[in-house]
């Protein structure tokens, strides 16, 4: 049986909501009310139980009426309030359909596409062009063993997650580490210059990247407990990646991790349809180089940039990848995408799939149109299993691969 509730991100409290999942206690405060109404309903029922008279009886039918009604209201509020959430997560809708899909978005997919298919001549060789098409499996970079010990690890360590709280609202949306683009949802943080006091609760709007950043990149890289993780991180992708080395982004956050819980909310394909912007300039300018020429990004790649996850935990329903395939040959209501218009060429796509397992690193081109496929709870048996991955992004830079979050 799951917890009551979930006590995290240095102070922070979410209650579970039956048949919906964890939701922040400030904002599941009209299902605590609806609670506490139908039990001082039973409680006055019990008091006019001993009298019998036709007055009492009228009175016990409309006071358990008005309980349930205000309880059913409450638990409505809390399911509307956290669609209202999720509305922020999708920004295009909760369809994954060309309509609901920001026209930028399926103009750049397009392009890519075909960028993929002639790449420049400076681009690698091998694989990297394949990835800017669909993703890429590298099998068993964790067993499955090693792969709940590092979940149980990380679930330890609740009080130091960040819950995701300007994008998420009240959905049990969280990191363990920092990733730039998330604290920075309001460019103003970036001037910045005093830390949060210390009892200042862990969330997006609370901390600025450059103090969430610091405060994680020493657990993640300092300690024991995740150096071998990321050292097997670092090995796989050497490896596939046909690179000499992998190192660390100067000034950025490390390799991090999303954790998810489970929550009625994500039955609904809620995450937002992208593709990972490459940002190169803005995080050299205000992050990496901010004091100091810190890395020399002359050889960097801007085009090479790849997404990487390694699943960790996937919950009983498991959950993947979903992206759109723009190929030529791909036929579309009777029409063969090669012979579209070219003003109607970019909705000509097919929405394909990929399933994450436990170990298996994933990785594709940055500007891949993709979103998160969180799988459903219709039958999970624990709220408290969360999808849980360790992200990182990369740029090739020479012979080395350079990553960061």
């Amino acid at each position: 049986m799951s917890p009551l509730w979930l006590e995290c991100c240095n102070g922070v409290v979410f209650v579970l909501i039956p048949f919906v999942g964890y939701t922040r206690s400030d904002h599941a405060a009209f299902f605590l009310f609806g609670l506490l109404t139908l039990a001082a309903y039973l409680l006055f029922s019990l008091y006019i139980a001993q009298r019998t008279t036709r007055v009492m009886g009228l009175i016990n039918r409309y006071l358990l009426f008005a309980a349930f009604a205000i309880l059913s209201l409450a638990l409505g509020s809390v399911v509307l309030y956290a669609l209202d959430s999720a509305s922020e997560l999708s920004n295009s809708g909760v369809i994954f359909a060309h309509d609901t899909i920001d026209l930028d978005v399926l103009e750049a997919g397009l392009a890519n596409e075909r960028k993929s298919r002639e790449p420049p001549v400076s681009f690698p060789k091998g694989m990297w062009p394949e990835m800017f098409r669909k993703p890429h499996v590298i099998k068993s970079v964790l067993s499955p063993t090693e792969a709940a010990l590092i979940s149980k690890l990380v679930l330890s360590r609740k009080a130091d997650f960040f819950h995701q709280d300007q994008l998420a609202f009240s959905l049990p949306f969280f990191t363990f580490g920092a990733y730039w683009a998330y604290h920075c949802f309001d460019d103003d943080t970036l001037g910045v210059t005093s830390a949060p006091q210390s009892n200042t609760s862990f969330t997006q709007s609370a901390w600025p990247y450059k103090f969430a950043r610091d405060k994680h990149r020493a657990m993640l890289l300092g300690g024991d407990a995740f150096t071998e993780l990321q050292g097997k991180l670092r090995e796989a992708l050497a490896s596939a990646l046909n690179v000499s080395s992998v190192d660390y982004m100067p000034n950025m956050g490390a390799p991090g991790f999303h954790i998810i819980f489970p929550h009625l909310i994500w039955n609904l394909d809620v995450m937002h349809v992208h593709f990972d912007k490459q940002h190169f300039a803005f995080i050299m300018n205000n992050f990496v180089n901010v004091e100091g020429k810190a890395f020399d990004s002359s050889q960097c790649e801007v085009e090479t940039r790849i997404s990487i996850t390694l699943p960790i935990s996937l919950g009983d329903e498991g959950c993947g990848l979903h992206y759109l395939d723009f190929s030529d040959d791909n036929i579309v209501n009777g029409t063969r995408c090669s012979e579209v218009p070219e003003e109607r060429r970019h909705h000509c796509h097919v929405r394909k799939h990929t399933q994450y397992k436990v170990g298996d690193l994933v990785i594709h081109g940055g500007a891949l149109v993709h979103a998160l496929d969180l799988g459903n709870i219709r039958n999970a048996r624990a709220y408290d299993v969360p999808r849980m991955t360790l992200q990182a992004f990369g740029y090739r830079c020479g012979d080395k691969l350079i990553i960061y979050w």
